[in-house]
């Protein structure tokens, strides 16, 4: 009986961990290119300006998320400037290839 009783308290515990471990995996959202109005998401919230962090973080809050944990860019040779509502054309342009974002 002992045995039986520390075997379900073992399985019980495996199980918790199991969740906990899930929840933290589970508390960021990744978006891999994300776009929008057709084309890659800029990496500046607006036109030169709050670039990297900035951006992902603009990203994130507008798809509900309080913000930006990591991002990649690349230079796809045409973006969507969020916060300026225009597009950046040419090979200067860099966009978001990835943002990760917080959850909760």
């Amino acid at each position: 009986m002992f045995r039986a009783l520390r075997m379900a308290a073992v399985a019980a515990l495996t199980a918790a961990a199991m969740a906990a471990g899930a929840g933290a995996a589970n508390a960021q959202m990744r978006y891999d290119n994300p776009t929008m109005n057709g084309a890659v998401v800029d990496w500046c919230s607006s036109w030169a300006t709050n670039c990297g962090w900035g951006g992902a973080h603009q990203l994130c809050r507008m798809r509900g998320h309080p913000r930006a944990l990591s991002w990649n860019t690349y230079h796809p040779g045409r973006t969507w400037v969020v916060g300026s509502s225009t597009y950046c054309n040419g090979p200067v342009c860099q966009g978001f290839s990835q943002v990760t974002c917080q959850r909760y």
